[in-house]
């Protein structure tokens, strides 16, 4: 992978951790997902938990923002994670 400058790499750490443990963000999901079974949601989130097969094909900036993976029963799955940083309050 090439390297990565220190706002890629914040960005990635903070993705990893949104991901990982839900601090940090808001998960919002597809009709299609929130009308499977509970069974199957379950899967799909501890897949997207546990993902951490990023490459320079589905990683190119470095950020760890996106993925898709293949589930058994619901077909292939893709996810996002969208950064919005906090607005800045120019007020004075």
């Amino acid at each position: 992978m090439s390297t990565l400058t220190s706002q890629e790499s914040k960005v990635a750490i903070l993705n990893d951790l949104f991901r990982t443990t839900g601090i940090g963000g808001q998960t919002v999901i597809t009709h299609g997902i929130s009308i499977l079974p509970d069974e199957v949601r379950s899967e799909i989130s501890m897949t997207v938990l546990a993902f951490d097969k990023f490459s320079e094909d589905n990683d190119p900036y470095g950020e760890h923002d996106f993925g898709s993976f293949n589930h058994p029963k619901a077909g292939k799955i893709f996810w996002k994670i969208d950064y919005y940083d906090e607005p800045v309050n120019n007020s004075v």
